[in-house]
């Protein structure tokens, strides 16, 4: 079986371990003027924030400031479908990413974890993703090991998917508290992320200027739209709607929330 046949059947494991989520959609759109000032600022000081960077962290700071509210459950727990189906609370702030990567000639999509983003700055977590972004494949662990279980026949694969999926210390190592994924780099405007996640998952596209209504007056801002797929049976819909609008202000106003 080649590359691209391995990848492929990795994907159909992940969507049929999910099957059953209700999703619901949610998108916001956000103005970065604020953020692109905070950009220049750290530059100017010699590191570099970039945006995938800063909407994780602000999103692991969502997360830890929501963690307690039992109306998020599906951000601070999962549903185990065996051996009984109950729910278990996550302490850690764990953001499974999306990194592209090319292997034997086939472009593949792995997930990395970034662990606990809360305590960690926008410049620590950008330079994070640019190690997973610019590392050789085989030079980083994690993809060898899911390169290693993609590799392995179907049957036996399928169920270390599920085991990932269903016990509580594996998916939050290998897959997070949520997961973030971004098409912004290839000039698309909106991403809405894969259906059949059991834990929410969060797309955003290309940041650009758009018109947007400010005092009744039409100006033009740098905005980006951040979606979000996620779960019913475990998160209450107006709550989380809630909780992607405090992303929002979070983003609009890096300084004052410590971004």
């Amino acid at each position: 079986m080649n590359s691209f046949d391995q990848f492929w059947g990795w994907m159909e494991d992940i969507s049929t371990i999910n099957r059953g989520v209700w999703p619901v959609y949610l998108t916001q759109e956000i103005d970065v003027t604020a953020l692109d000032e905070l950009r220049k600022t750290s530059a100017s000081k010699g590191s570099k924030i970039s945006y995938t960077g800063a909407i994780v962290r602000g999103l692991g700071l969502c997360f830890k400031e929501y963690s307690q509210d039992s109306r998020l459950l599906g951000f601070n727990s999962t549903m185990l479908s065996w051996p009984w189906q109950r729910k278990i609370t996550f302490d850690q702030t764990n953001v499974g990413v999306m990194v592209q990567k090319e292997v034997d000639g086939v472009d593949m999509t792995f997930m990395v974890v970034l662990k606990e983003v809360d305590k960690l700055t926008a410049e620590q977590v950008t330079e994070q993703l640019r190690y997973y972004s610019e590392t050789p494949v085989e030079k980083i662990p994690d993809i060898q090991e899911a390169l290693k279980i993609m590799r392995l026949p179907r049957f036996p694969r399928k169920w270390i998917m599920k085991a990932v999926a269903n016990i509580p210390s594996l998916r939050m190592k290998h897959w997070g508290s949520f997961c973030v994924t971004t098409v912004g780099k290839f000039g698309v405007d909106m991403q809405t992320p894969a259906t059949g996640y059991r834990w929410p998952c969060f797309g955003f596209g290309l940041v650009k200027k758009r018109a947007v209504v400010i005092n009744d007056q039409i100006q033009i801002r740098p905005t980006v739209y951040l979606s979000c797929v996620f779960d019913r049976r475990v998160m209450n819909g107006a709550y989380t709607a809630k909780m992607i609008y405090r992303v929002k202000e979070i983003l609009e106003n890096p300084e004052k929330e410590n971004l």
